[in-house]
C-alpha cells in the first residue's frame, strides 16, 4: 500500500507542479491582480471619483480576504515573489499617502471655506428673499 504522502507527491508530480509552485502560482495571481487594483484606485483618487474608489477598495479588500489561506502569517511569500510583493506593498503605500494627503487638503479647503463664508441655518420657512419652501421644495 502507497502512504498518504506518497500519492500526494505521485499526484502533483504527474501534473508537474510541486504543492509549493502551485502556492507560488496563487500568490503571483493574487499580487498582479492587487498591483492592477491598486493602479485603478490611484487613477480613481486622481479623477476625484471617491464612489469609484471605495468600491475598489472593498473590492481589494474582499480579495485578499478570500486568499488568506495563501498569504502571510498563514502560508510564507514565495521566495522568488519577492520583488513582486515589495512593489505592490510599496504602490499600496503610496495610495495610503495620497489618500492621507487629498484628506487634509479637503479638510483645509473646508476650513477655509468656513471662514470666509459661515454656513446660515434658517429655521424651515424662514428662508430669505421670499422663498420659503420646505427643504424638499414644497412650499
Amino acid at each position: 500500500m502507497i502512504a498518504p504522502a506518497q500519492t500526494y507527491e505521485r499526484t502533483f508530480a504527474v501534473i508537474g507542479r510541486t504543492p509549493s509552485a502551485l502556492l507560488a502560482g496563487r500568490q503571483r495571481a493574487l499580487l498582479e491582480r492587487l498591483e492592477a487594483l491598486g493602479d485603478q484606485q490611484a487613477c480613481a483618487l486622481d479623477k476625484g471619483d471617491i464612489a469609484l474608489l471605495a468600491r475598489l477598495t472593498e473590492l481589494r479588500g474582499k480579495v485578499v480576504s478570500d486568499a488568506a489561506a495563501d498569504l502571510p502569517p498563514r502560508a510564507p511569500w514565495a521566495p522568488e515573489l519577492a520583488g513582486l510583493v515589495a512593489r505592490v506593498h510599496g504602490r499600496a503605500e503610496h495610495l495610503q499617502h495620497s489618500i492621507h494627503a487629498c484628506m487634509a487638503v479637503v479638510r483645509r479647503d473646508l476650513t477655509t471655506l468656513t471662514q470666509r463664508q459661515p454656513a446660515t441655518l434658517y429655521p424651515s420657512g424662514t428662508l430669505p428673499h421670499g422663498d420659503n419652501r420646505d427643504a424638499h421644495g414644497g412650499a
